[in-house]
């Protein structure tokens, strides 16, 4: 690790070979460490008209700015420095906001504040004349693996819409669950510098980053590479909701999941990259169990899906589905519960995690019972509450041992389930889309 600590972060402007398929994106600190990370859209990067070009080259600019937090958290200085482009005042708030937002949970669980810090400085630029590439109208619909994505597939399967998937870095499942699917998957590949693993193992600062939003930004390039002018997601409503306050502001670990940076990045892509591109969660005005219930219309996925972080480790990344021992596995196991029988349930997870007491505390965490909501993607405190309240009522579940230790700990006032199988209003869901979510709810 440098003993110097650095001043300021530089972002330098991308590169790429016409013809070919890599972009390169060149980072630095004023102490003089370097980065180069490579995004591969696995197509050709030629364009015969001229403004499409400088449209492009406009998106890869947004994006540098983008993955640079991966790189700027590691020594966190005040100034950021971009050097060889334009962007005008409104990205860099936007920008700001993202950093600022997007590396909440990092500067909680590192004790450092982030306030005065994230400061840009980039030649003066006004609002670039943007165009509108208006292609033919094609989704691509990001698929992560989990239950959630593979909801909003098989919803817009439906449709006689054009449909594709889109993935970054696809791990197993995400492939497994591609080939169920029967669609087409756009596979991107980002190759973070090495350098900057070997920092970490050093001791410089780390943590969580807006993973979502970068994958985002990476998918609005992509759209001029392969013609697509609808970027979905399948995040859901409790995404908005926070995990603990830190300096006065509320930390979400779901920020670029967040109904309102989803609100936020669809403006900025219309707004400064692209004004025909669409982005929003399909499943936004959805609950989690809600979003269950629909997950069992289909069992093609089962043998497939995950929603473990285990599975989708950058290094070292294990050849197993589900470790039953997380957050996101206790989350998931008691929300699928609550739409699916018992044997279903263990042959998706490969065991009974209602049955091994040693989770208990987990799962309390789960429910704001002695703990904040942890730091992971995982539902509403309430809903996890309600998903033990309705167990308590199933003969075949109400006598495992988790579900009776849980269920008498709930708050008196634990709502009903069916409380959280609305539809909420708050989401951006084009009218067309809203048909087909209500078509497939039934």
């Amino acid at each position: 690790m440098h003993k110097i600590a650095p001043k300021s972060f530089i972002i330098n402007k991308p590169s790429y070979e016409n013809g070919h398929s890599i972009v390169r994106f060149h980072y630095s600190f004023d102490n003089g460490l370097k980065f180069c990370e490579e995004i591969d859209f696995q197509r050709q990067i030629s364009f015969e008209d001229e403004e499409l070009e400088t449209a492009f080259n406009n998106a890869l600019h947004h994006l540098a700015i983008a993955l640079g937090i991966s790189y700027y958290k590691a020594y966190i200085p005040n100034d950021i420095t971009l050097k060889g482009f334009e962007i005008d005042a409104d990205s860099l708030n936007f920008f700001h906001d993202m950093y600022f937002h997007g590396l909440g949970e990092f500067a909680y669980r590192n004790k450092v504040s982030l306030k005065n810090k994230i400061n840009f400085t980039a030649q003066p630029a006004d609002k670039k004349e943007i165009i509108s590439t208006e292609p033919p109208q094609k989704n691509a619909i990001l698929i992560g693996g989990g239950k959630d994505s593979v909801v909003s597939v098989e919803i817009l399967k439906q449709t006689k819409m054009n449909n594709v998937l889109f993935a970054v870095n696809p791990a197993k499942p995400i492939l497994e669950c591609a080939r169920e699917s029967g669609l087409d998957l756009i596979q991107i590949k980002r190759r973070i510098d090495p350098k900057l693993f070997e920092l970490n193992e050093q001791g410089v600062y780390n943590g969580h980053v807006p993973i979502t939003g970068m994958i985002s930004l990476i998918a609005a390039c992509a759209s001029y590479l392969y013609g697509f002018d609808h970027i979905i997601l399948s995040n859901e409503r409790s995404a908005s909701q926070g995990n603990t306050e830190y300096e006065g502001e509320i930390v979400n670990h779901q920020f670029s999941k967040s109904f309102g940076f989803e609100a936020m990045i669809a403006n900025h892509m219309k707004q400064h990259i692209n004004p025909s591109l669409h982005y929003f969660s399909l499943l936004r005005p959805l609950s989690e169990l809600a979003i269950t219930r629909l997950f069992t219309k289909t069992d093609i996925y089962d043998d497939v899906f995950t929603s473990c972080n285990t599975a989708f480790k950058i290094m070292n990344r294990p050849d197993q589905r589900w470790c039953r021992n997380c957050p996101k596995c206790r989350f998931v196991f008691l929300a699928l519960s609550t739409a699916m029988p018992l044997p279903r349930l263990i042959h998706i997870f490969g065991g009974n995690m209602f049955e091994d007491e040693t989770q208990i505390n987990g799962f309390k965490a789960l429910c704001g019972i002695g703990d904040h909501k942890p730091w992971e993607c995982v539902g509403e405190i309430e809903e996890s509450a309600s998903a033990f309240k309705h167990l308590s009522s199933l003969e075949e579940y109400n006598n495992l041992s988790v579900v009776k230790a849980l269920s008498a700990a709930l708050p008196k006032d634990t709502p009903n389930i069916e409380s959280f199988m609305n539809i909420a209003n708050e989401h951006n869901i084009p009218d067309e889309y809203m048909e087909a979510l209500h078509a497939y709810m039934g």
